[in-house]
């Protein structure tokens, strides 16, 4: 199916099963984010849907799958830099970098670059 996800860009998991992979990876999202709330509206979905897709009882669309990706690349970068705990914070906090608007936000309007910016400005020591 054209607009439905190839799974293999979500991560693997120990099963092999797809579905198994997109549930571990919305898992580890909402933990990082800071709940299902923040990682449904992040993707600009509902949490039953999120729910159907962690689950595996639908498979993740396309442009869904790819703003998980994104969504995994900043998460994955933020625990390299602060550890698990920080990032909730960092995602959820206001960031001077992104003229006070908070990366959770940012993200949800589909600006993932600017928030790959202000991670990276962050890593190398400017206000964040």
């Amino acid at each position: 199916m054209e607009d439905q996800a190839s799974y293999a860009g979500l991560g693997a998991s120990p099963s092999g099963n797809p579905a198994d992979s997109s549930g571990i990876q919305i898992a580890a999202l909402r933990e990082a984010l800071g709940g299902n709330a923040a990682l449904s509206a992040t993707l600009g979905v509902s949490a039953n849907q999120l729910s159907r897709w962690a689950y595996g009882r639908e498979p993740v669309p396309r442009q869904i799958a790819k703003a998980i990706i994104d969504l995994d690349r900043v998460v994955r970068q933020a625990k390299l830099l602060w550890g698990r705990k920080a990032v909730t914070e960092w995602f959820l906090g206001s960031n001077a970098y992104l003229d006070g608007s908070r990366p959770v936000d940012v993200l949800a309007a589909h600006r993932f670059s600017e928030v790959m910016d202000a991670l990276e400005a962050a890593q190398s020591g400017a206000s964040g």
